[in-house]
């Protein structure tokens, strides 16, 4: 009697370890399907460095959290792994002071850094940053480019009034441009907007902070 009992009990526990296996193998499938992956090709043309590390924003907490690293073997490194949604990221490089900020997003990210460029082709979030970048970068150019000739002018005596008033004008013009740009961006919310504040909002003059809106 005491033999069938022990049967029994074993059978049962048999059979109630094989449904909580099954439950974890439907909790995995779930995880994964509703995880998208992610893979971060990097590859250095002209940038020394030995590791890269990526680390995502946790937005509850307002901290960078560390999702992986990896060796750069041949110039190039490679990241991959899950993401519930798109969330903003940053590639730590050994060696080099500053990190580089991005969109992390589902699929395939190709990252090319080379001495004077980087180059990123992602999703679309990345895309509409790497727009707002261009575009500043294009105002400052013009900006600098302003101010040389400007300088050129007085250096050599042959600064005119009439000139020295359109090339501050237009310098004006550019850095309000920027400044209205940024602003812009920054109140239009999402990954985007929130990358652009963080990048760039202490760069306002006051006048533009004003204009910003809360962070949501």
């Amino acid at each position: 009697m005491l033999c069938l009992i022990i049967r029994n009990f074993a059978e049962q526990m048999k059979t109630v370890v094989c449904h909580i296996a099954l439950l974890l193998m439907l909790v995995v499938c779930a995880c994964s399907k509703s995880c998208p992956d992610y893979t971060v090709q990097c590859s250095f043309t002209s940038v020394k460095t030995d590791s890269v590390t990526l680390y995502v924003l946790e937005e509850d907490y307002g901290m960078m959290r560390d999702a992986g690293g990896a060796k750069v073997k041949g110039g190039k490194a490679r990241l991959r792994g899950q993401l519930d949604a798109p969330v903003i990221a940053m590639l730590k490089m050994s060696g080099v002071e500053k990190p580089f900020y991005f969109i992390l997003e589902p699929g395939l990210t190709t990252m090319e850094f080379g001495r004077d460029f980087t180059l990123v082709q992602a999703g679309a979030l990345n895309h509409a940053y790497a727009c707002y970048e261009q575009l500043r970068e294009q105002l400052l150019q013009q900006r600098a480019d302003n101010r040389k000739q400007y300088l050129k002018l007085a250096g050599d005596s042959t600064l005119t009034q009439a000139q020295e008033m359109k090339l501050m004008r237009k310098d004006s013009v550019l850095c309000d441009s920027v400044q209205r740009m940024t602003v812009t961006t920054i109140n239009e919310g999402g990954l985007v907007g929130t990358l652009v504040r963080h990048q760039y909002a202490a760069t306002l003059d006051s006048l533009h902070r004003t204009m910003l809106q809360k962070a949501k």
